[in-house]
Parts: structure tokens; C-alpha cells; sequence
């Protein structure tokens, strides 16, 4: 920005300066409120810090040089910190799968996860509805205990039975008698189809019925009656009942809003069709709805929640287990166990600490995670089996493809040598394949039943499936795309070695050996070592290659997340994204502070012991 500010003089670039600042400046004081709606208050302080900067480099007429350098290197310096510090964070914490959010939100989870339906649970039919922007709600309409219906105007009262939809059957078309069956009122659904079947108006035989099919709780509400159709045929219509019709809710996860019956529609059959306001769910997105449904709990009037059971009914369900606020325990009403608040992030039984009530929240639990990794048995033995197959694996990535490569620089720059272009070009193609795609071509070549290299050389061995042979898998294939990253950098190192030097070291007697050690070896590791250390520090994480070509697999004895090849970068990944526990953020984040301390140690030593950062001062 200061580049192309300095391109104009005078008042120009005073105003470009300031619209710039300006802009800055306001997309801060808009962020500002949403980070401290959040709590991030780390996040805060980085920005106040940073935007303060820029506004004192860029407005003071000194610091000239970082005037050009002050916006990158605030970007680069809150990418790094920002990861950096919430790593740090997370590592003191309990966060996990299940501790993520608040003590409240736990709670109400905990809650939400017990319920159960009981004798005084209410019944409701249910119709999905969207309101504006889309958004899923419910349509209830409460399902009286018993149900009522008049036949040849003697009401009948059906009780609720186990199953089976509400059947009326009428004798002839006169209706002088009739047989009145009904299923369970409280089983009401909307799309439930109304089928009538009528006789003759004229029918003499006492064998011709009318019989009309309603789904469950179709006449729950209302009141059916035979009549006479125009065409001598028996219908039956379902009027209004003396009361009114039950009311009916508008239910979302902060509560039920009673529908005013004006605005509720209804078919012939007294069935909710519709409200006011809210567009009615299609029968054919009904698939569609299972997640959105199951995350809709309705806080009901007698304490319970009212919950979708299909895409027609719903019921009150009640929680097993209670909070009471003064006390902060949870109550099991079947069991009559209290869990406590164990003061790290879980409602546990006091007797047994093990039985724990999930969710839990998160917590601040200061050095557990660091200590369990060397105090914790489930987490002790695998993380040094892994840290120690780390560094082996590391090291011999490095030395193997360093000395490879420097063997093979050493024999095409020798003077006069034919075809030193095309070796050349040979050995640099397998680093212009990306490195993704060779671990999955040698996953494929590796394969112990069809792949290539069993198969060609008639071999059976387990490259993939045994602890050995696995790990000798994962360096072929480092070799394999180490040796021309090796290869280019000793060949323009040896290539910088002033020939005079060689030439006065073979006049004092040297042989090729004692040059190559004396020589040539000492001035290549100056110029190399750097880019040795940096060797070491990617392939002590190189997750890519370990996780597509072998996944960190087999499975390591004695751990369930671990495997054989792991190395500590997949290693955390499974404890923070594949655990078959959970997901563990805060040992996860433990771990890879851990792998920062390591990797910037031997990375200072190495830096240190070969003086390759050190100024040179006249």
C-alpha cells in the first residue's frame, strides 16, 4: 500500500492515506463488538495492538522503512500468533467431544438427551411448516384423551387403544344401526388418507354397509355423521364440536406459541391443513427432514419436550433426569442417583467417579493433559513408541535420501562425463510428480494380494500389513521423493566449491577420498546443514505421506488410536479428528506443543552447532 502511495506526491497521497487508514480503522471498530460478544479475548488485544501500529507507522513522518513492510508483517505475524496462541489455550483445557460448549449449554443437553415418554405425556398431530427464511417449525394441534363421534346422533366415546386406524361401519343407508370402532386418539396424523365406501341409498339387503376408513385420530377432534348424498349415496362429514377445536401451537426450540383458531386451515375432515403466515412442508421434502426434526425440541407447558416422533406426530417427552439449580446436582428419577458438578467439566457419581453424565463443558484443567502423557498408561505407551519411530523415521529419511543424493551428485559432476542432462533430468522427475499422488502410486505397488511388486518378483510380503515392513514402506517411499531434493542441492553445492581448492589438496597428496572428507565434505555441510535441518523438521511432520500411504497403520498392540506407523503429527491428528473415543482437542493440543519444543530445539542446536545463522561482522 505504501508502494503505491509513494508513487503520488502532495495532497493525493495524503488522501489515499487516510481513505486507507479510514477503511482499516472501521472494519476494526466493526469487528470489535462481535469479538467481545464472543469472549475472544485474545483476539481483541491482537487486533487493538495491530491496528495502533499501523496508525502510528503510517502517521508519523519516521520510521520510513516500515512504513513499506508494517501491513505484511502484521498479517504474517497474527496468522502465526493467532494458531499459536489458541493451540496454547486449548492445551490447558478439557475440550473435547464431549466437553465443547458451557456449563448452561451442558445442562440443558443433558436434559434434552433423557427424554422419555410417561402416562401424562401429551399427544399432538404435527405438521412441518416453514416460516420465513426457511426455517423449520411445527405445527401442533393437541389430541384429546378420548374421542367422540356421533353415528345416528348417539354420541359414542372411543377409548385409545394399542394400534389400528378409527373404522366407523353403518348398516344400510338409513343408518338405523351402526357399529363404531375407533384406534388410538392419540395417534393422529395429517396425511393420513380419508377413504368412504358407501352402498346404495336404496339397499335392501341387511348385508350392504357403509364404511368410512379414517387415519388415527382423524375424528378426534370433531364430530362424524352419516348423511345422505345427492346421489343416494351415504357420506359423512366431520363438524365443528360443541367446545371448539383443540388449540393448536407453533412450536420451535424457544417454546410454543398458541395459533389463533382463525388462522388455522382445515379440510372437510376437521384435519389442520395449514397456517396463517407459515407455507406448508410438501409431502415429497418430508425424506429430507430427519435431522432438522430431530433438532427441534419444544419446551412443553408440564416441563417436558415435545419432540417429533415421524413427520406427522408428535409427544411430550419428560427427562430422566432432573436439575435443581440450588443444589447443582442432577437427579436420576429411576435410579435415584445424584450427580455432582466433579469440578473438571462433568456431573459424575460421587461412588463412581466413572459414571459420568454427557455432555460435559469446558474447563480449564491446567497441566492434565501434559501430565497424562506421562503419567496416563493409555496415553504414556503409545506416545513414546510413536516419538521414537519419529525420530527414527525423521533420521533415516535425512541421512538415507542426503546420502544418495550427494553419491549420485558426486558421480555426474565429475568432468567430461556423457549423458550428464538426461541422468540429470531422469533423476529429477520423481520431484516434479506431486508427492500425494507417488504415495498413492506406491500404495498400489505395495499391496500384498494384486500389487506390482509382489506380483512381479512372486514375493508375499506384507508391505502394508505388518509393523516391520510397513515402516520399511513409508522410508522407500521418502527415499523415493527425498533423493532428487538431495541430488539438486549437493550438485549446485559441489558446483560452488572453488576447483582450487581440490587441486591444491590432491598437489599435497590427497587421494579422491581424503578430499571428498577433508575438502569437499566440510564446505558442502556449511552450505547444506540449514537445509538438512529444515529436511528434518518437514519429514518429522510429513502427515501426508504416512497418512496415504498407510493411514498410521497396523494397528498398534495395546492402543486403540495409535498405530504402528504413526508418527506424532498423525499421531495427535486421530486423538483430535479419529479417535474412537471422541475427539480429545486439548491433548491434542498438548501434543503438538510438545512437537513445536522438539522441532525448535534441534532445529537452534543444529543452527548453533554449525554457525549457520551467525552474522559475519568486519
Amino acid at each position: 500500500m505504501q508502494a503505491l502511495i509513494s508513487r503520488f506526491g502532495g495532497t493525493p497521497a495524503l488522501i489515499l492515506k487516510f481513505v486507507f487508514l479510514a477503511i482499516i480503522n472501521a472494519a476494526a471498530i466493526w469487528a470489535i463488538p462481535l469479538i467481545i460478544s464472543n469472549g475472544v479475548w485474545i483476539m481483541l488485544g491482537l487486533l487493538i495492538i495491530a491496528v495502533a501500529a499501523l496508525d502510528f507507522v503510517m502517521l508519523t513522518s519516521k520510521f520510513i522503512p516500515a512504513k513499506y513492510v508494517i501491513f505484511g508483517a502484521i498479517l504474517l505475524t497474527l496468522f502465526s500468533l493467532i494458531p499459536i496462541i489458541y493451540t496454547v489455550t486449548i492445551a490447558f483445557t478439557n475440550y473435547s467431544t464431549g466437553h465443547i460448549g458451557t456449563k448452561e449449554e451442558a445442562i440443558a443437553s443433558i436434559q434434552a438427551g433423557s427424554l422419555t415418554e410417561n402416562e401424562t405425556s401429551q399427544q399432538y398431530t404435527m405438521l412441518p411448516l416453514y416460516a420465513e427464511g426457511q426455517n423449520l417449525v411445527l405445527g401442533l394441534t393437541e389430541i384429546p384423551s378420548d374421542t367422540t363421534a356421533t353415528t345416528d346422533g348417539t354420541d359414542v366415546t372411543a377409548s385409545a387403544a394399542p394400534s389400528g386406524d378409527a373404522i366407523t361401519e353403518f348398516g344400510p343407508s338409513d343408518a338405523a344401526s351402526a357399529v363404531t370402532e375407533f384406534g388410538p386418539s392419540d395417534e393422529a396424523s395429517a396425511e393420513a388418507s380419508t377413504q368412504t365406501e358407501f352402498g346404495p341409498s336404496d339397499a335392501a339387503s341387511p348385508e350392504a354397509s357403509t364404511q368410512t376408513e379414517f387415519g388415527p385420530g382423524e375424528v378426534s377432534s370433531g364430530v362424524a355423521s352419516p348423511e345422505a348424498g345427492p346421489s343416494g349415496d351415504t357420506a359423512v362429514t366431520v363438524t365443528e364440536p360443541e367446545g371448539g377445536w383443540p388449540p393448536s401451537y407453533i412450536g420451535t426450540n424457544e417454546g410454543l406459541d398458541e395459533v389463533p383458531p382463525g388462522d388455522v386451515q382445515r379440510d372437510e375432515f376437521g384435519t389442520v391443513t395449514g397456517v396463517n403466515g407459515y407455507a406448508t412442508v410438501p409431502e415429497a421434502d418430508y425424506p429430507g427432514l430427519d435431522a432438522q426434526l430431530a433438532a427441534i425440541k419444544v419446551p412443553g407447558p408440564n416441563g417436558g419436550y415435545i419432540v417429533a416422533q415421524g413427520f406427522t406426530n408428535a409427544t411430550e417427552l419428560y427427562p430422566t433426569v432432573t436439575y435443581d439449580a440450588a443444589t447443582d446436582t442432577f437427579t436420576n428419577s429411576q435410579t435415584g442417583v445424584v450427580y455432582t458438578d466433579n469440578g473438571a467439566g462433568s456431573f459424575t457419581n460421587p461412588d463412581n467417579p466413572e459414571d459420568e453424565l454427557l455432555p460435559g463443558w469446558k474447563e480449564t484443567v491446567g497441566w492434565k493433559n501434559f501430565t497424562a502423557i506421562f503419567t496416563d498408561p493409555d496415553v504414556r505407551a503409545p506416545f513414546f513408541q510413536v516419538f521414537v519411530w519419529t525420530f527414527v523415521y525423521a533420521f533415516l529419511t535425512v541421512f538415507l535420501t542426503f546420502a544418495a543424493g550427494l553419491g549420485l551428485a558426486i558421480s555426474l559432476n565429475r568432468p567430461g562425463m556423457r549423458g550428464q542432462r538426461i541422468y540429470r533430468a531422469m533423476l529429477i522427475l520423481p520431484y516434479a510428480v506431486p508427492a500425494f499422488l507417488s504415495a498413492l502410486v506406491f500404495a498400489g505397488l505395495l499391496n500384498d494380494d494384486f500389487g506390482a511388486i509382489n506380483t512381479t518378483f512372486g514375493l508375499n510380503v506384507p508391505w502394508l500389513f505388518d509393523p516391520f515392513w510397513a515402516k520399511v514402506s513409508c522410508l522407500l517411499l521418502n527415499f523415493w521423493l527425498g533423493v532428487p531434493y538431495m541430488f539438486l542441492i549437493s550438485t549446485g553445492a559441489l558446483q560452488a566449491i572453488p576447483s582450487e581448492l581440490q587441486e591444491a589438496a590432491r598437489i599435497d597428496g590427497a587421494r579422491n577420498w581424503q578430499v571428498f572428507r577433508l575438502v569437499n565434505l566440510p564446505l558442502l555441510l556449511v552450505a547444506l546443514t540449514p537445509l538438512l535441518v529444515a529436511s528434518f523438521a518437514f519429514n518429522f511432520n510429513n502427515f501426508n505421506n504416512i497418512y496415504l500411504l498407510t493411514g498410521g497403520g497396523p494397528a498398534m498392540d495395546g492402543s486403540s488410536v495409535a498405530g504402528s506407523t504413526d508418527i506424532l503429527i498423525s499421531y495427535t491428528y486421530k486423538i483430535a479428528f479419529a479417535a474412537g473415543k471422541g475427539n480429545d482437542f486439548g491433548l491434542a493440543s498438548a501434543i503438538s506443543i510438545i512437537i513445536f519444543l522438539i522441532i525448535g530445539t534441534i532445529s537452534a542446536i543444529s543452527f548453533a552447532r554449525s554457525k549457520a545463522l551467525r552474522e559475519e561482522r568486519a
